[in-house]
């Protein structure tokens, strides 16, 4: 906390990280945790109180949890926060309505086109492109494309030309990025949304009608805050080095079966539905489905010794501390969760 009594944002939390001795890139995945759960928290209020007052909120809970790491040493490098800068384009007068509160049941039409689809975005196209046409073949039409500063020339093109709503961030904030600009808080508020990684798509064989599958699921299961798709890791290529790692890595959320077909497993940002920002939803407190309700991770299925054009752009522009799996080695800290479990 500097003389002022002001708190720090996330954005120069995430450059305190990159001096804080240690593992950084494990503690910046948990700075981002954090925030994640201060926007959350806060969303309650957004209403009652006014946008600057809310942020404040989310900055008290951060600098909580975080001193409680630790320690104050950290907050003395850092001076007044600004907020992340946010470029909100909305080609659908319907997007931005007034949020109502949710009806206890939810019709075909509400289960696709009333939920709206957070999809963050960085320097990849091709997962993307078919990620939305799925999405709006099973009938969304309320997708949000939260941009993290992307530099990749044709997929700024489709960004510039898309018929859904883009937000554009000063800066790449991750996967957690719908949270952590605030678009989920505003935009969702008193409304079930989805959130998902743009390079996971639907298998061919799933259901079109996966989300409102996902909604009967929480409607059963009240002590869970979000439903999303189980990961293919039967049919991974040879080709791609990391498969015996991703099977072992992913194998534990295949285990607790509740019902056939319903897993309880965690989820990140992996495909799901998630209930409104009522209370805080915890990553633990997931279901995953199973075929035909499944996806793939389509970084996966990549051969290094093929990439394209596109996925080497990626790899050379990618943050090290947020993309795991498009890379040749794991990330140390997952490599030493897997040897602990192996002990």
């Amino acid at each position: 906390m500097n003389e002022s009594g002001d708190v720090p944002d996330i954005e120069q939390l995430l450059d305190l990280v990159e001096r804080l001795e240690g593992d950084n890139e494990r503690l910046r995945q948990r700075v981002l945790e954090i925030m994640e759960w201060a926007e959350e928290a806060a969303s309650t209020t957004a209403a009652a109180q006014g946008d600057a007052a809310v942020w404040r909120l989310q900055a008290d809970h951060l600098r909580a949890e975080v001193e409680a790491i630790h320690g104050s040493r950290g907050w003395k490098l850092l001076g007044w926060p600004r907020r992340a800068r946010a470029r909100i384009r909305r080609p659908n007068s319907e997007v931005g309505k007034s949020a109502e509160e949710p009806a206890a049941e939810m019709s075909n039409s509400q289960a696709t086109a009333d939920v709206p689809v957070f999809v963050p975005v960085r320097d990849r196209l091709t997962p993307l492109k078919a990620l939305v046409e799925w999405l709006e073949r099973a009938g969304h039409t309320e997708i949000w494309l939260v941009d993290n500063a992307s530099t990749y020339p044709p997929l700024l093109d489709y960004l510039s030309t898309s018929s859904h709503n883009v937000v554009r961030l000063d800066r790449n904030f991750g996967h957690r990025s719908p949270w952590l600009s605030g678009t989920v808080q505003r935009e969702a508020a008193g409304r079930y949304f989805v959130i998902t990684d743009p390079d996971i798509v639907p298998d061919d064989e799933c259901p079109l009608d996966a989300v409102q599958h996902f909604r009967s699921l929480l409607d059963r299961y009240i002590d869970i805050d979000k439903v999303g798709f189980g990961l293919r890791i039967d049919d991974l290529p040879d080709t791609y080095p990391l498969a015996p790692a991703v099977q072992e890595w992913e194998e534990r959320f295949w285990k607790d079966e509740v019902e056939p077909g319903v897993f309880r497993a965690d989820i990140d940002t992996t495909f799901a539905l998630y209930r409104p920002l009522d209370r805080r939803h915890q990553e633990n407190l997931a279901l995953r489905t199973g075929a035909p309700y499944v996806a793939r991770h389509l970084p996966w299925y990549t051969n290094p010794a093929e990439l394209s054009a596109e996925d080497i752009y990626y790899r050379e522009h990618a943050d090290s501390s947020i993309a795991n799996w498009d890379r040749d080695e794991l990330p140390r800290w997952k490599q030493r969760w897997l040897d602990q479990q192996r002990d």
